[in-house]
């Protein structure tokens, strides 16, 4: 029973629970039979623990995100965004497959990049370079650090494709954006 403490067997208590910043609505819960049994599936998998349990677990949790998904009318997917948005400007430093997200979030690349367009006006590369671009601007204004050590910490492969970059959207060399920006 949804948020009861009644139980029919004596036993040990599994809470799993889902953060969702988005109100869900009450028609979801009106046939929450199928996402009972896939907990109580993950519930049999972290009992027993065979091998590939965790994986198990996970699979059965996705599955449940799915149903969710699905019966919200995939209202989240702004809310998808918005964190993909979030992940890339606070990674933008790091290798960012981003055919990996697209995955990770269940949609082809073509898609994700399509809903990503649609919500941010540019394609999550070019919103990955942007990203990097104004981490190096911020560097290049408060640090000392040199302009390939500014290359390496924003994620660009290497010193020319920054500078590259950098004047492409700045109309500056990084050089120069450092002495007008100081």
């Amino acid at each position: 029973m949804l948020h009861s403490e009644f139980h029919r067997h004596r036993g040990e208590v599994v809470c799993i629970g889902f953060l969702c910043d988005m109100p869900i609505e009450a028609g979801l819960l009106h046939d929450a039979a199928p996402l009972a049994q896939l907990a109580e599936k993950i519930v049999g998998e972290i009992s027993v623990q065979q091998y590939g349990f965790q994986r198990m677990a996970e699979l059965y949790t996705e599955e449940i995100l799915l149903h969710i998904n699905r019966r919200t009318g995939n209202k989240a997917s702004a809310f998808q965004f918005a964190y993909v948005a979030e992940y890339l400007r606070s990674n933008c430093q790091n290798r960012i497959a981003l055919a990996e997200l697209a995955k990770q979030l269940h949609m082809s690349y073509e898609y994700f990049r399509h809903k990503f367009r649609a919500s941010y006006g540019v394609s999550p590369q070019k919103f990955l370079m942007e990203a990097r671009l104004s981490a190096a601007a911020q560097q290049l204004s408060e640090t000392e650090n040199s302009c390939t050590q500014i290359a390496a910490n924003c994620g660009f492969s290497d010193s020319a494709q920054f500078s590259m970059m950098f004047r492409h959207k700045y109309g500056l060399t990084p050089t120069e954006y450092r002495r007008k920006n100081r």
